[in-house]
């Protein structure tokens, strides 16, 4: 079976706004079309909470040019993960935070107090790992002899009891 032949669309963006810092804005028509979603889905989307205009007016609202990738990403995390629009739009949140906060990482100088090693750094050494066991040792040996000393003096008490019940009531 042979697929009909794609038919190829070439659209013109028109850029009438741009957002106090230079960049372009563009309509929920043209994100619909960078993004390939319908239009439906896009204000969809909007209505979510994935996007917030930055221009524009009530009824025509503008939003930055690179928002397309993000209602895509949206869209991407929904199919690849079986999630509901609502939980694919926090995953792209989640996911836009960790990116933002991974290159504020990067960016950061390096801490000079820092530990120069990964054992300094929390990675359990050997001498830690036998101390750790060493303390643990001696915790069971503890936690033994405190039932041992349970076990002699309930069994003391037995006796008592036996002896006690055992001698005639001087009353009687």
């Amino acid at each position: 079976m042979s697929q009909p032949p794609r038919v190829q669309r070439h659209y013109r963006l028109s850029i009438r706004d741009l957002s106090p810092e230079g960049r372009p804005l563009v309509t929920i028509e043209m994100l619909a079309v960078e993004s390939g979603l319908h239009p439906e889905l896009v204000q969809r989307l909007i209505a979510l909470g994935a996007l917030e205009p930055v221009g524009g007016t009530s009824s025509q609202p503008r939003y930055p040019r690179d928002a397309a990738a993000i209602l895509a990403r949206i869209v991407r995390l929904r199919g690849d993960l079986g999630l509901n629009y609502a939980g694919a739009l926090l995953a792209n949140e989640l996911l836009s935070r960790i990116q933002l906060l991974e290159r504020q990482l990067r960016l950061q100088p390096p801490d000079t107090d820092a530990p120069d090693t990964e054992a300094e750094a929390g990675e359990i050494t050997d001498s830690d790992a036998d101390a750790h066991q060493g303390a643990a040792q001696q915790d069971a040996a503890q936690q033994d002899s405190a039932q041992q000393d349970s076990a002699q003096q309930d069994s003391a008490q037995q006796e008592s009891a036996k002896q006690g019940s055992a001698q005639p009531d001087p009353e009687r």
